[in-house]
């Protein structure tokens, strides 16, 4: 038998966690979620609109945190059904990525999820490897191998069949950046590309925000500070309480879309598939010999950053990366293009 249990904490938000019990009823093992609601709702309280996704996703993960014997798993139970019921567990970093990427990657096929190999993995970190950065091709791959274990541990799978699974080096890239005579050949063409395009991309370069971050952008999340009556200071507020002020190039574009009364601060952002082949042919119609994904605006702002002496550690914390993120590789990149 398993059952939700809610803790309060100092913020007064509630977190989730599953207590499994044996039949003596005696508490056998518990899983902290990382999710967290509004109130206690242990004690049948109505459910808020606000809570309603997060009790979903708790109901979820809680039918497959039973004894096995009781588990009534579907027919098929796919690769992209465990990563879509698992990934909460495992933190929300990357999380819609992944679950995009497995469906975009299996199409129409029902991949069952211990039929998964490490052929598979190869396979899908190759394809991955053709539209991320390798800090991303690796999350990635982590995180389904977080997804497996959590179901092993859980009881969603009999058996972990990428146990010893580890990301090859031949799904790496190098690290594709812009250098400022690319940067200038870009901004200098007249490419049949949009200004939304543009302009997000160059948002991107200035601040280092991610796409995701950049493109569900809210009015609400930016703030304005004035040291006088010409200069605004734009402090942009993401999750788990990280905020970082823009600089002038980044402001400069900001102020160009803040003011209008949208439900987004840049509207009419295309899919990042659409963006990753319209930056293609901006890269193209430049004359760069590179192509481009939306992933070097990052990576050039990273670069830049380092390059102008900012200590790495400063760097980790203003692009918002996970603690356990190697940063390692842009240092090294500099250094072999300084020799």
């Amino acid at each position: 038998m398993s059952t939700l249990r809610y803790r309060r904490l100092a913020s007064g938000k509630y977190s989730i966690y599953i207590d499994c019990y044996n039949s003596k009823k005696q508490r056998r093992s518990y899983a902290f979620l990382k999710l967290y609601v509004s109130r206690d709702y242990s004690k049948g309280k109505k459910i808020t609109e606000q809570d309603s996704s997060t009790i979903q996703k708790a109901l979820e993960a809680l039918s497959f945190y039973t004894h096995k014997e009781d588990v009534k798993a579907p027919k098929i139970f796919t690769v992209v059904a465990l990563a879509d019921t698992w990934i909460h567990c495992c933190g929300k970093f990357h999380a819609k990525q992944l679950v995009n990427h497995l469906k975009a990657f299996c199409g129409q096929k029902q991949v069952p999820a211990l039929s998964v190999d490490h052929a598979w993995m190869d396979s899908f970190g190759e394809y991955l490897g053709k539209k991320l950065s390798i800090n991303s091709v690796y999350t990635l791959l982590s995180k389904l191998g977080s997804c497996y274990k959590k179901a092993l541990d859980g009881g969603g799978i009999s058996v972990n069949p990428i146990a010893d699974y580890k990301v090859p080096e031949t799904t790496k890239r190098d690290i594709l950046y812009l250098e400022n005579d690319e940067m200038r050949l870009l901004a200098e063409s007249d490419a049949p590309v949009s200004s939304i395009i543009r302009d997000v991309f160059w948002f991107s370069l200035h601040s280092g925000l991610r796409f995701d971050d950049i493109r569900y952008l809210t009015p609400s999340q930016v703030k304005i500070q004035n040291d006088d009556e010409t200069v605004n200071r734009f402090l942009v507020h993401l999750e788990n309480d990280f905020v970082t002020e823009l600089n002038d190039g980044a402001a400069q574009i900001m102020g160009k879309y803040y003011n209008q009364s949208t439900d987004r601060v840049f509207n009419r952002v295309p899919q990042l598939n659409e963006m990753n082949r319209k930056l293609d042919l901006w890269a193209a119609w430049a004359g760069l010999a590179k192509n481009i994904s939306f992933s070097v605006a990052r990576n050039t702002c990273i670069i830049n950053l380092l390059r102008s002496g900012m200590p790495l550690m400063k760097v980790r914390r203003m692009m918002n990366f996970n603690c356990s993120t190697d940063l390692s590789m842009y240092k090294k990149e500099i250094k072999l293009n300084n020799k």
